[in-house]
């Protein structure tokens, strides 16, 4: 389908072999009551304390022990972080019912499996002014994170100058064996294309447009953890367009991010269109 959208255009593939977990079980119970749940850990293993953490905050140094997770400015269960070591993510509402509990007992059961994958070159890759990257993988429910900007930059394709922008979406920016386990499709870019992101003069970076306020990301540890490449030094020129952080945070990796999420359509278009220098 993906290619179907895009075959009237020049366009290649980057192909490569990872491998990604494929949850096979998890479960969690407090003194006895099942407690919903999803899988958040990327170890098998028991849960058997009552280790609750907000998985917004970081610099908890829960990131490798077993654990519970909530993100408390979720509408439901969400995911925003993925731990190496058995854990769960619950929902804001079951909080205290863990907290309470006299007996917590939750698992996992994750396989890693081999995956092919791919990223989608579109445009000039041999001296591109600007290299546009995107991520068209997605957890849980993934229409704001990242369907909706793929399927934008999908349709402005006639109106971006494809003899100077190459266009990269990128497969596997989510969940990876690597470490760190995200952005690995944009780091296999870099290792094949080093030379055309040393020379361009502008990365623009595309993800989770459409929900909230859409705007020019420039907080320094924002874009840090949203590009996570394996050399540095391109800092300075990514431009990184989304959807403010702390307004998506309520359907970010959750089931609820479906298309009833989009509320910003016009406004991210503007956006994109007027960092591009597109006319509209």
């Amino acid at each position: 389908m993906f290619n179907e959208e895009i075959e009237e255009y020049y366009h290649s593939s980057q192909t490569f072999q990872i491998l990604v977990p494929d949850f096979k079980d998890w479960g969690l119970e407090a003194d006895g009551k099942e407690i919903r749940c999803l899988p958040s850990g990327l170890e098998s293993g028991k849960i058997e304390s009552k280790d609750l953490i907000n998985s917004i905050l970081n610099g908890q140094g829960s990131m490798n022990r077993p654990n519970i997770n909530f993100n408390p400015h979720a509408e439901g269960i969400s995911v925003p972080n993925f731990y190496e070591a058995p854990s769960v993510a619950i929902s804001p509402e079951d909080v205290e019912k863990v907290l309470e509990a006299d007996e917590v007992e939750g698992y996992l059961e994750v396989e890693w499996v081999g995956h092919e994958s791919e990223n989608i070159l579109v445009g000039n890759e041999e001296d591109p002014e600007r290299i546009i990257l995107t991520h068209y993988d997605s957890v849980w429910g993934g229409f704001i994170d990242n369907g909706f900007t793929v399927s934008l930059l999908i349709q402005l394709l006639g109106e971006i100058d494809l003899e100077e922008n190459l266009i990269v979406f990128a497969g596997v920016e989510e969940i990876s064996q690597e470490s760190p386990y995200h952005c690995y499709g944009y780091r296999r870019f870099e290792d094949e294309y080093l030379k055309q992101i040393r020379e361009a003069e502008e990365i623009f970076l595309a993800d989770s447009l459409g929900r909230n306020t859409q705007k020019v990301i420039e907080n320094p540890e924002i874009i840090e953890k949203a590009i996570v490449l394996n050399r540095e030094g391109y800092e300075d020129k990514v431009k990184f367009v989304a959807s403010e952080y702390h307004e998506v945070l309520d359907i970010y990796h959750s089931p609820k991010d479906t298309v009833k999420a989009l509320n910003s359509y016009e406004e991210a278009v503007e956006l994109v269109c007027s960092e591009l220098g597109l006319e509209r």
